[in-house]
């Protein structure tokens, strides 16, 4: 268990025990914000010789404000930089026939690649636009890996839980949770598909889920990327991160 909040991952880890989860539970406290502790978490979970069946990279943050960090839209570095980080530097833990799941959003739909606006929000700055952009990148970074990575068989999912009623959308979004409460779904089915990918890790990686479905990545034509996409985010992922392999393959 990663996250930011120690008291928050000790609550879950004794809520986790009284329902009768009887195996370890290690938890590392990490800001997503702040790569170099990305970075620092990572080999810690490393070198305790942790192994990943499935990483699950679900943190994520909509801001309502800009502000950079090291250079970098700080809605980037949470949604996209950290996730990005945390799938190359802990690949060497994951064993052939495991799996990475990326939780995106919905939100993609509304947008196209731009690296440019992942770098430095585009004004007047509007957070859900922020977090539909990195949301986008998240689903192209994952088709693209998942390709990298078929020689291993390590596969890589996207998915999203579709808008549920939980305190990020509540505190993010608090106009558009007054008006749509009585139809959003709640924790437990949003998160439903990321259990189910964990448990099945289905042979087709690469494609965007909802509901143990696939779907479209594309709904508007505005939004189609170039076939390079993939080559031009990762020109700038590789600037955090590149994919590490199981010693003795090819880096």
């Amino acid at each position: 268990l990663v996250g930011r909040n120690p008291k928050k991952l000790e609550d879950l880890k004794t809520s986790l025990i009284k329902r009768g989860f009887d195996k370890e539970l290690t938890s590392y406290c990490c800001d997503m914000e702040k790569l170099e502790d990305v970075e620092t978490i990572c080999k810690n979970i490393i070198s305790d010789h942790q192994v990943i069946d499935v990483l699950i990279n679900n943190a994520g943050s909509l801001f309502d404000q800009a502000r950079q960090v090291n250079g970098i839209e700080r809605t980037t570095v949470v949604d996209l930089l950290a996730p990005w980080i945390f799938s190359c530097k802990l690949l060497e833990k994951i064993p052939s026939s495991g799996c990475i799941i990326n939780v995106s959003s919905g939100g993609l739909y509304s947008c196209s690649l731009d690296l440019e606006a992942l770098k430095v929000a585009q004004k007047p700055f509007s957070g859900s636009k922020a977090y539909a952009l990195a949301k986008r990148a998240m689903e192209i970074f994952s088709s693209g890996l998942n390709k990298e990575l078929e020689s291993e068989n390590i596969r890589v999912h996207c998915m999203h839980p579709g808008w549920a009623d939980t305190p990020g959308v509540l505190n993010s979004l608090p106009g558009f949770h007054k008006i749509t409460k009585p139809f959003l779904r709640t924790p437990f089915q949003g998160s439903d598909t990321i259990v189910w990918l964990a448990m099945e890790n289905p042979k087709r990686g690469g494609k965007f889920w909802l509901d143990r479905q696939t779907q479209p990545t594309h709904i508007l034509k505005s939004t189609f990327e170039s076939k390079n996409d993939y080559q031009n985010l990762r020109r700038f992922l590789d600037r955090f991160a590149t994919p590490q392999r199981q010693q003795g393959e090819a880096k």
